[in-house]
């Protein structure tokens, strides 16, 4: 019985046993079916489910899962195989899982929670976590042919897994890495993973290799607009990535290693309304993410055709390069340190092209929200073109060397050393070369706030090597002024309110002056035909006539003595040209604020080899009108090239000369009043003009070479008073004009004046008069009476004579025309005579012109006897008068 029973019950247990053995897969199968229609799954399907239940395995194949409107879930084949004993030291040990064909789909619903092909995910126990004290592995896991479509907040994208594979992942092996390969697309970008995972590590860490090939921004970034500003609203362009990735746990904060390559090609960006592109960018370096929540990068970044927008034209850069460390802090800001090279800058402003062919900065760069920007390092600008108001500017480098930076407390700030090399300044519309330099430097540059935080440039000192200003482009003369070497001493620049200049020098000067053949003086006339904008908007032009006037003040202005002013007048023919060697100018301190202050000013120099100019005196640069006093030495001028203006003005040349002068020149509120006082030796002139000649003569009353004659002395010597006035400010103004009028003056007063002193007391006598019908004049002197019918004149005529003789001993150049005058008078005694003597009463008019001829005769002959030069006295051809009042006499004339 007992046997029996036993038996039967070893049977019952076997085919119980068989039975559940045989029926567990079916039981699996259900259950599993039951439990996905549980989570709301109404339609599902399984192709068929094996159990090993000793073994340990469990093989699904065609699983399918739908639920509502959700992605579909589906397996095409699943293996599982577990090590039941394990679970006994509460170890959930997987020897090896194997997909093939699993579709998912991930996403979150309104409540945060993510979502699994439409089923939200339990959130985690942190209690049972914490309690938990089993251990989770893997041995091997395999998946292929699957994809995960992703729909969370800023990520909307397919997973596409060809091949993953993770093997070694144990946690009560927590030291030992897992392995994981992984190879697939997300979205049409090939990805691939290769590296070894420590989640279970006291400092859970990970290496892996990510290399990302043409994944698209546009579909990256299409779901992120939660997380990028609302302002940008385009993306576009692919990036691709070859990078090693090291993550770990730090005090429970996640720290991240990038180091790698990342490349982005044919970027935009749209931010703002504004296009940004660049045709590639290449980043090679370091990225950290720090436990702190700060990131530092170390690499190189290398764009290719950057363009930005601004103010809607865009600015160009062939390239840009990048290569040092940047760390960002978060809300503390961000610093930088090392090398950015920007080349190729094509630029518009205004309407108006300019370009930098490099640009170059090196140092340390910082930004804070609190603090502003600051930075420490140099700066070079190479090949710069600037256009602007219709000039331009080149120079082939600037440098800059120091400290410099900005907050919205302080403004700007900076201290440091700024060389610039060759620059040119042009105004191509005009063809007008402005200004050029070789070299720049200032040693120190410092840039602060003032109390009344406005901000002021202050230097040291400025040094410009081979400075020239002011040429036309196509002109092959110099410039009007260069010099070899322009320093200016410790300056000040208040922007937008003061202008203080420091001592300026110029060392090798020289100034040129070239008068044109119409009066105007190039090429400084060229710059009146540019005219400047106008304030497009009433409300601008009235600002900009409530904007005081910058104050402009220089401590001084010294040239040096190698320094020189050339003078060319093409408006006289020939050209007069004059050179003067600067020995010594010197210009006094003056601010445009003290329009009323003098300002002193010297000027001494050497005109040709021989000659020399002194000027001192004081002016008032800044007032309206102008204001001046000078006080001058001219010595051993030559005066033969003055002969291109003597002819043009007198219509004489002068053929040899020197001159000597003192100068006072005062000009107040735009009025001239001046004098010179000339000393003439050895001049010599030649009638060149006719016409301007004989116009000469009429305003001196006398010809040039007579007037100057008067005034000659013993060593031939003329001395004359020059006074010249006038405004400066009337159209009609022409200095040449006036010294002209005040020569023609002067000559004529200076001749008189001396000849009526000399002659004293006869000179009252002194008439003007025509003679033989010519147009010029003579200056006729007291006349020689003689007695009716004589040929010798009175007595008392003798003391007349003397002096006479002495005023021709005086002016040795001086000559006398001796005229013999008979009147009917000498007519009538001589009639008398002859009754007298028994002879015929009747006189013909022979008889009157042998008188008067003898007369002539006797007075040379008195005058020779005296020392005078026979050939200085001239005999004119006798004249009988027969007007009532005519009386016997010898004119004398000069």
């Amino acid at each position: 019985m007992k046997k029996g029973f036993a038996r039967r019950l070893i049977w019952g247990g076997l085919l119980t046993g068989v039975a559940i053995y045989l029926l567990l897969p079916v039981a699996a199968r259900y259950g599993l079916e039951h439990w996905l229609r549980a989570q709301g799954y109404q339609q599902v399907a399984v192709d068929s489910l094996k159990l090993e239940p000793f073994a340990g395995e469990l093989r699904v194949k065609g699983l399918r899962a739908q639920r509502d409107d959700a992605p579909p879930l589906t397996l095409g084949e699943g293996y599982l195989n577990i090590a039941w004993l394990d679970l006994w030291r509460r170890q959930g040990h997987l020897q090896g899982l194997a997909i093939d064909g699993l579709d998912l789909a991930l996403s979150q619903d309104a409540d945060g929670r993510i979502v699994l092909n439409g089923l939200p995910l339990p959130a985690p126990d942190k209690k049972s976590e914490q309690g938990s004290r089993w251990g989770f592995g893997i041995d091997r896991m395999g998946v292929r042919g699957s994809r995960l479509v992703l729909d969370l907040p800023g990520l909307h994208q397919p997973l596409k897994l060809d091949k993953l594979v993770l093997t070694g992942l144990r946690s009560w092996d927590p030291d030992n890495p897992a392995t994981l390969t992984a190879d697939g697309y997300l979205g049409d970008a090939h990805v691939r993973i290769d590296g070894e995972l420590s989640p279970f590590a006291s400092a859970p860490a990970g290496q892996l290799r990510l290399r990302i090939s043409g994944a698209r921004i546009a579909e990256l970034t299409r779901d992120m607009k939660g997380l990028l500003p609302d302002r940008l609203s385009a993306l576009t362009g692919t990036v691709s990535a070859d990078l090693d990735l090291q993550g770990r746990l730090e005090n429970g904060q996640p720290v991240l290693d990038q180091r790698g390559d990342i490349r982005i090609d044919n970027f935009a960006v749209t931010f703002d309304g504004a296009r940004h592109s660049l045709d590639q960018a290449r980043w090679a370096g370091t990225l950290t993410r720090t436990a702190a929540g700060g990131l530092t990068s170390d690499g190189t970044l290398d764009a290719d055709k950057l363009v930005i927008t601004a103010g809607g034209t865009p600015q160009e850069f062939d390239s840009v390069h990048w290569q040092g460390r940047i760390n960002g802090s978060g809300s503390a800001g961000v610093t930088a340190s090392g090398t950015l090279l920007a080349e190729g800058l094509a630029a518009m402003l205004a309407d108006t092209p300019q370009s930098l062919a490099r640009a170059r900065w090196q140092g340390e760069f910082g930004w804070s929200p609190q603090h502003g920007a600051s930075s420490d390092g140099q700066l070079s600008l190479t090949d710069a073109r600037l256009a602007f108001d219709g000039r331009t500017v080149t120079s082939d480098k600037l440098d800059w060397s120091g400290k410099a930076g900005w907050s919205a407390t302080q403004g700007a700030t900076a201290e440091g050393s700024v060389s610039v090399g060759s620059l040119t300044a042009e105004q191509p519309e005009q063809q007008m070369l402005l200004a050029t330099w070789k070299a720049l430097r200032i040693p120190s540059l410092a840039v602060a706030p003032n109390q009344a935080q406005q901000t002021v440039v202050r230097t040291d000192g400025i040094s410009i090597d081979a400075p020239t200003a002011l040429r036309g482009l196509a002109d092959k003369a110099k410039p009007l002024f260069d010099a070899k070497r322009l320093t200016i001493g410790r300056s000040t620049f208040t922007i937008g309110t003061h202008l203080a200049l420091g001592p300026v020098n110029a060392d090798g000067a020289q100034i040129i002056l070239v008068r044109k053949a119409d009066g105007g003086f190039a090429p400084i006339d060229r710059l009146a035909t540019g005219t400047a904008a106008a304030p497009t908007h009433a409300a601008s032009a009235k600002r900009a006539a409530k904007t005081p006037p910058l104050r402009i003040s220089l401590a001084g202005l010294t040239l040096g003595e190698a320094s020189r002013i050339d003078f060319t007048d093409h408006s006289v023919t020939p050209r007069f040209k004059q050179n003067l060697d600067v020995t010594e100018l010197t210009v006094g301190v003056m601010d445009s604020a003290s329009p009323g202050d003098w300002t002193p000013v010297v000027l001494k120099g050497r005109l040709g080899e021989y000659s020399r100019l002194a000027l001192k005196g004081q002016a008032q640069p800044f007032s309206p009108q102008l204001n001046l006093q000078l006080d001058g030495t001219l010595q051993s001028v030559n005066l033969p090239p003055l002969s291109s203006y003597t002819t043009k003005t007198l219509g004489y040349t002068v053929q040899s000369g020197q001159m000597n002068s003192e100068i006072s020149i005062k000009v107040t509120n735009d009025v001239l009043a001046g004098e010179a006082r000339l000393v003439l030796n050895k001049l010599t002139v030649k009638a060149a003009d006719a016409k301007r000649l004989a116009r000469l003569t009429r305003e001196l009353s006398m010809p040039l070479d007579a007037a100057l004659n008067m005034l000659r002395d013993s060593d031939d010597n003329i001395r004359l008073s020059l006074p010249v006035s006038g405004d400066i400010t009337q159209p009609s103004f022409d200095m040449s004009d006036v010294i002209n009028t005040a020569m023609g003056n002067a000559l004529k007063k200076a001749a008189i004046s001396y000849i009526k002193y000399a002659l004293q007391p006869y000179g009252s006598l002194i008439t003007l008069a025509e003679y033989a019908g010519k147009a010029a004049n003579r200056l006729a002197l007291k006349d020689v009476p003689f007695p009716t019918g004589s040929a010798t004149p009175a007595p008392d005529q003798a003391v007349y004579l003397e002096k006479v003789v002495g005023l021709l001993n005086e002016r040795p150049k001086l000559t006398v025309r001796v005229c013999g005058v008979a009147t009917a008078s000498d007519r009538a005694e001589l009639a008398t005579q002859a009754r007298a003597q028994g002879q015929s009463p009747q006189i013909p008019d022979d008889a009157l012109l042998t008188l008067a001829q003898q007369r002539s005769a006797d007075i040379k002959r008195r005058l020779v006897d005296q020392g005078i030069a026979p050939d200085r006295l001239f005999i004119c051809n006798p004249e009988i008068r027969t007007a009532a009042d005519a009386s016997p006499r010898v004119e004398l004339s000069l």
